[in-house]
């Protein structure tokens, strides 16, 4: 306070708080008047020596006490309670915990509506599936792990198989029924998956990195674990099929007397499979690029971009499906001829 300032019985004065972030906090201090003169309030103010500096200050003095933010506490706690994060939860490599997800996968749902009791019979094998997975608590999350590689090669070898039957039963070649059922019922768990993370996650980045990974695995796990199988199978025995496999692919373009013994994956319409994928990948960056410019955010947004930005993204998977299907069957149409 400014000693010059006489006659001031009341004085505001704004202290800065550095905010640690803590959720328990309890800090204090003082403030003391110095050079008061006159009556406070109803108390005289009277000074006092210090014994150990010998000066002189004023006896009044007011106790600060700083605590956490109660608002703040209460918005952790509720995120806290929202979340379920309770030592239950935390340790879930209870004796309990397995049992629990299988009565957690047949449980029915609460409403009890039509449409739910149909979901719910539609899912429960699926859900069966997935609780059959051990808690990723056991053996430190290897167990869950590798069962569930397990699980999910089972699953995309049937679901393989499935299409692989449908696309013969509907007269498509292969290569489409590979491009839309397969594609389709090995991608839309992970599209599941992914807008799950977006919904709980205050950023992108977790639904696009799992689109991304799994998309990674299914083309390098999907298609180098074959390749390596059958390279390994050739080495040892391309010799005994030696005559086999010439007769075979003598009438190939490739082929030539003095080509060894080997894998043959001839590759197609690969390329042009290729270029257009990355065609129309690079309008799906562009699209997420001018979203982040325009409204801050990949993904979500107002109802009618976001609508929008949904179109033509399927749009672009469409056309994906559509130019590949029809080079597929210019290619089956030339080798007829």
């Amino acid at each position: 306070m400014n000693p010059a300032q006489e006659g001031v019985v009341s004085k505001t004065i704004q202290v800065d708080l550095i905010d640690t972030g803590a959720y328990h906090r309890a800090d204090e201090f003082q403030i003391v008047l110095t050079s008061a003169a006159g009556r406070v309030g109803q108390k005289a103010a009277r000074f006092v020596t210090d014994g150990v500096s010998r000066t002189r200050r004023a006896a009044i003095f007011s106790a600060v006490h700083v605590h956490s933010d109660a608002e703040r506490q209460s918005k952790v706690d509720e995120m806290v309670e929202l979340l379920d994060f309770n030592q239950k939860n935390v340790d879930a490599g209870g004796d309990g915990s397995w049992v629990d997800q299988l009565f957690d996968a047949v449980s029915l749902p609460s409403d009890g509506s039509v449409i739910s009791m149909l979901m719910w019979l539609l899912a429960l094998p699926w859900r069966l599936a997935g609780a059959c997975v051990p808690p990723p608590s056991y053996a430190g999350g290897w167990a869950c792990f590798l069962v569930a590689l397990v699980f999910i090669g089972a699953l995309t070898a049937l679901i393989g198989d499935l299409a692989s039957h449908m696309g013969c039963c509907m007269g498509l070649t292969k290569s489409v029924t590979a491009i839309t059922f397969v594609a389709l019922g090995t991608s839309l768990p992970d599209t599941f998956a992914s807008m799950q993370a977006a919904a709980s996650e205050p950023h992108a980045d977790a639904s696009i990195v799992n689109i991304t990974g799994s998309n990674s695995v299914n083309v390098f796990l999907g298609l180098g674990l074959p390749w390596m199988a059958a390279a390994l199978y050739w080495a040892y025995h391309g010799t005994e099929l030696e005559g086999e496999w010439r007769e075979r692919y003598r009438d190939d373009a490739w082929y030539e007397r003095s080509v060894a013994v080997g894998f043959a994956v001839p590759a197609g319409d690969l390329a042009y499979s290729v270029q257009v994928f990355v065609g129309v990948s690079l309008m799906c960056v562009g699209i997420l690029i001018v979203r982040r410019q325009l409204l801050g955010a990949e993904l979500g947004g107002p109802p009618m971009l976001k609508w929008l930005s949904a179109i033509v993204l399927v749009g672009l998977w469409g056309v994906y499906i559509f130019l590949s299907i029809v080079k597929s069957n210019e290619t089956q149409a030339a080798a007829a001829g």
